[in-house]
């Protein structure tokens, strides 16, 4: 729910083994971004059972001192399944009724709902099968029916998956793409229910960006993070590493794999959550913004670039033009002056126009980045105390860490 407040989507990274699950969770506490780990029922029988994941997921969080919110949910799980995980001690599922009538869908879901909630989990439900296969789990692809939607969401699942023309896999050459009208009008007929998109892989960003506008908060990765183990994998071993020295040793034979699916994981999160501040900006009635980029704010200059059509960007020549021409536009039209800047000297060299701003009670509005949370307080190159330093000279002063107090900040 709040990833939907918010205008954005968590991320759900299948595992399969140790090595995927480390480097998820490393990748998460990398970025503090909340995360899904989702095991499907091959994965697990593969694991040797869900409840030697269940403990393996566990341990691995408290040995890697993890701080960011995890949960390990149960992906397409069957009837059955559901009712294994909740014993091995999952914290989320998926009922995957997708494949029964309605009606069987809808009372199965529903028994399903009061045994999670009753044990503290999660539910996702699914309607409209979603196309290809993954682990055994085959569907046809269709379009889900919006009023079917709404009876499931109203059985109060946490989450609702519905076939939008989205597919497990790769993507044929061929795919007609989403439909959005579909997803428009499915949320529009279960209001502030979460909804899910399965298939992550391949979908290209301006649709991802777009499902996320109309309600997706929840993303499942899979064959993406996959086919970059492999692909990392085979290009170890075709360069001869493996005859290396110990290059054999499982430990050095996986961590290329292990780094490569730390990459994908790490795009798709900053995919998923880069479109928050763009987005809380465009509902304010922002159209100006006045910066200079650099390092660690470039991901959302990125973002701002893919709206450069409903928000324009004025380059200045230094950040303390950026403070001084956002404090001159409040001032000429009335409206909110928005500035931003990198870390360190980036956000200092606002300090002077917000004070001046601030001296005359001009409405404005200044965005920074800063270092990464994990070397706040180290003395970290180009790491300073803005909300400190600019404390006196601002009406409202804050330090966000998480991904998920970005849209209430900045409404």
């Amino acid at each position: 729910k709040k990833a939907k407040e918010g205008h954005y989507a968590v991320g759900q990274f299948n595992i399969n083994n140790l090595e995927w699950t480390k480097s998820v969770l490393l990748t998460a506490e990398e970025l503090k971004s909340p995360v899904i780990l989702g095991v499907s029922e091959g994965a697990g029988k593969y694991m040797t059972g869900f409840g030697t994941v269940a403990a393996m997921v566990k341990a691995m969080h408290d040995e890697l001192g993890i701080t960011v919110p995890v949960a390990l949910h149960l992906d397409h799980g069957t009837y059955e399944g559901c009712y294994k995980c909740i014993k091995a001690g999952f914290t989320s599922i998926m009922f995957d009724g997708s494949h029964y009538p309605i009606d069987e869908n809808v009372a199965k879901t529903k028994e399903l709902v009061a045994v999670a909630h009753a044990m503290g989990m999660s539910i996702e439900a699914e309607v409209g099968s979603i196309g290809g296969e993954e682990d055994g789990v085959v569907g046809m692809g269709e379009c889900a029916d919006p009023d079917e939607c709404k009876r499931v969401a109203d059985l109060g699942v946490d989450m609702l998956a519905a076939g939008i023309g989205n597919i497990h896999g790769k993507y044929p050459a061929n795919w007609q793409g989403l439909s959005f009208e579909t997803l428009d009008a499915i949320q529009q007929k279960t209001g502030v229910m979460p909804l899910v998109l399965h298939g992550g892989t391949g979908i290209p960003a301006d649709m991802i960006k777009k499902a996320i506008d109309l309600g997706v908060s929840k993303i499942n990765v899979n064959t993406e993070c996959q086919l970059s183990f492999a692909d990392a994998t085979r290009k170890y071993i075709e360069a001869g590493k493996d005859l290396e020295g110990k290059g054999f040793d499982p430990r050095k034979l996986l961590a290329p794999g292990a780094e490569a699916i730390k990459a994908t994981v790490k795009e798709k999160m900053e995919l998923f959550g880069s479109e928050i501040i763009i987005e809380c900006l465009k509902e304010q009635g922002v159209d100006t913004v006045f910066g200079y980029p650099g390092g660690t704010i470039l991901n959302v200059y990125d973002a701002l670039y893919k709206h450069s059509d409903e928000i324009h960007h004025v380059l200045t020549s230094h950040e303390q033009g950026a403070s001084h021409a956002a404090d001159g536009y409040a001032r000429a039209t009335g409206r909110v002056g928005v500035c931003m800047a990198t870390s360190g000297p980036g956000a200092t060299n606002l300090v002077t126009g917000i004070a001046t701003a601030h001296m005359d009670s001009i409405p404005m509005v200044a965005i920074t980045a800063n270092v990464a949370t994990g070397l706040l307080g180290r003395d970290s190159f180009q790491e300073v105390d803005i909300t400190g330093i600019t404390l006196s000279v601002t009406k409202h002063n804050f330090m966000v860490n998480t991904p998920e107090e970005l849209a209430q900040r900045i409404h």
